[in-house]
């Protein structure tokens, strides 16, 4: 049986994530593509968020697929919009802050930020759902 180490808190790794997703791209859009090592930050969260040992994996792994694909999803639709509209417009593109060569480097903390978001949104949408047949949220720790 496989055994996986989760954080106790996943509200607080969620918002961490959020925080260093919208610093690292706020980095990017102030300074440049350097920014991007703020996403080490994330590997941080392992020394000072706790974590507890979990038997069952199943709603985890089932969790973080949901979390993701809708991520990435979201992530994939914004992008093909802003590239479609500043190849469409020529004068939409003197309204982004980005400059053009750092564009694909900012995807990656969008999409950080994006999956805290959407992490966020479905905790919450889980402790409110009075039946949780589909994915119990009392196997989510709190």
């Amino acid at each position: 049986m496989i055994q996986l180490k989760v954080y106790s808190n996943l509200r607080n790794a969620f918002i961490f994530q959020l925080i260093v997703g919208f610093f690292c791209l706020l980095g990017i859009m102030l300074i440049g593509g350097q920014m991007i090592a703020l996403l080490a930050f994330l590997a941080l969260r392992r020394f000072f968020m706790p974590s507890e040992m979990i038997h069952d994996p199943a709603p985890y792994f089932h969790f973080y697929y949901y979390i993701g694909k809708i991520s990435f999803v979201i992530t994939a639709i914004t992008v093909l919009v802003l590239y479609v509209l500043l190849h469409v417009t020529g004068d939409f593109a003197n309204y982004f802050v980005i400059d053009p060569r750092n564009w694909l480097i900012s995807i990656l903390p969008f999409f950080v930020g994006v999956h805290g978001v959407v992490g966020l949104i479905y905790i919450n949408r889980l402790e409110r759902r009075e039946n949780a047949d589909a994915f119990p949220a009392s196997k989510l720790p709190r």
